[in-house]
């Protein structure tokens, strides 16, 4: 009769107090027993601000799904954390807030945390933090998310909207979570800023930030990653895997731009190693462009990419990166081409520049090193361009050659240039 009674009170709070415009709603005023009720009911309420303030214990939820929810700013306050309640996220697919066909919707921290139960999840991989689908004007800003059972932040699209789009991520971490730091599957206009991705590991691929299209008609269009840090991640710091984008695919525009890549890839992950993975159809792949403008690459046991790249796929650019204390494992080279397939030509490997890059290294490595097959499968390496200044950690021949005739490159012009202290 009790919790009866305080249901109808909060009723009446939400329903008589929202008809005034540009309310706010302290979800603690809501009955106090649940949760995960009391924040469904301010989201659908008609409160524009709805406040999840601090109390003395976690606010312990189950999956939160939205559908179809506009116009709501989500304020956290300084010293919330927000908890996956135990044993509640038995599907793999359940996300700690999943936010479908959605728009207009802030969430605004102050340094507040979005946790789950990592442990719990020994399998699956989609248990995310935030999951955001053909969702557009969506801004995720100060707050950590950690300990998922898949990724931080999930970017996708729906079968009525194939992309989300005007997402941004400003100063958040993304610690800790099973899969990725971030994934972005399908989106247009997204900016990463000021933000951190580290420690993933759980499954593959187990990057800090994964680029990665499900379909040929998903859209990476306009992604800007400024100013952001991937570190101690069990996979590549970022991974660009753009396979299942095709010739008949939207083209491409990603922008990486001041950033950080420390440590990612852990000893014992027996798959090829990278700070940067960058990957493409073999056959048919997308047009566009891809830049990594002023990076920094330190205390790395590998080289900073790897790439089974096709040369009339995507541009990609390097321009005005540095390098420390990298390729610590010496078999590894510095850049690493490998062949598209190793039973069937497919062409030539390339199109990538490198504009001013500087190594300071104490293990020597290859600079670069393309891999060809056995079978002759490799056609070219070709449209490869590059200026490197290197103070020590380059080996006497700097560019090797394995199962591949260097007689078959194509304007390629790399050039290293050795510096003083």
């Amino acid at each position: 009769m009790c919790k009866f009674i305080i249901r109808i009170i909060s009723f009446f709070i939400i329903t008589y107090s929202s008809f005034l415009p540009g309310q706010s709603l302290k979800i603690s005023t809501l009955y106090s027993n649940n949760d995960t009720e009391a924040i469904i009911e301010a989201m659908h309420s008609n409160y524009d601000t709805i406040i999840l303030d601090y109390k003395s214990t976690p606010w312990i939820i189950s999956p939160l799904r939205f559908h179809n929810i506009a116009n709501k700013v989500i304020l956290i306050d300084k010293g919330v954390e927000i908890k996956a309640k135990e044993k509640a996220f038995p599907n793999h697919s359940d996300a700690l807030m999943r936010f479908t066909n959605c728009k207009d919707i802030s969430i605004i921290g102050e340094g507040s945390v979005l946790s789950m139960n990592k442990n719990e999840y020994v399998s699956g991989e989609w248990r995310h933090g935030i999951n955001i689908r053909g969702s557009e004007n969506f801004i995720i800003k100060n707050i950590t998310i950690k300990n998922t059972g898949g990724d931080g932040i999930y970017i996708a699209g729906t079968k009525n909207k194939k992309y989300s789009e005007n997402i941004l991520i400003e100063n958040v971490k993304c610690i800790n979570n099973r899969r990725q730091g971030l994934s972005i599957i399908s989106g247009r206009n997204i900016k990463v800023l000021k933000s951190e991705f580290s420690q993933t590991k759980g499954t593959l691929p187990g990057a800090g930030l994964d680029i990665e299209p499900n379909t040929s008609t998903d859209i990476i269009e306009h992604i800007l990653v400024k100013d952001c840090i991937f570190e101690d991640n069990f996979g590549a710091g970022v991974v660009v895997g753009l396979r299942k984008l095709d010739n008949t695919s939207q083209k491409i525009s990603i922008h990486f731009e001041n950033c950080i890549l420390r440590n990612n890839h852990a000893i014992e992950n027996t798959k090829v190693a990278a700070e940067i993975i960058v990957g493409a159809n073999a056959k048919n792949p997308v047009k566009g462009n891809l830049v990594f403008n002023k990076l920094f690459v330190e205390n790395s046991n590998w080289g900073i990419l790897y790439t089974r790249k096709r040369s009339e796929a995507f541009t990609v650019t390097f321009k005005d990166c540095a390098l420390k204390n990298t390729n610590k494992k010496e078999k590894y080279p510095i850049i690493y081409f490998e062949v598209p397939n190793y039973y069937k030509p497919m062409g030539d490997i390339g199109g990538i520049s490198f504009e001013n890059i500087y190594i300071d290294n104490t293990t020597e490595a290859d600079l670069v090193l393309v891999r060809g097959s056995k079978l002759g499968t490799l056609r070219g390496f070709s449209g490869i361009s590059g200026t490197f200044f290197y103070k020590s950690g380059l080996t006497t021949k700097p560019i090797r050659y394995i199962n591949y005739d260097h007689k078959n490159n194509k304007n390629v012009d790399i050039k290293y240039v050795k510096i003083d202290d």
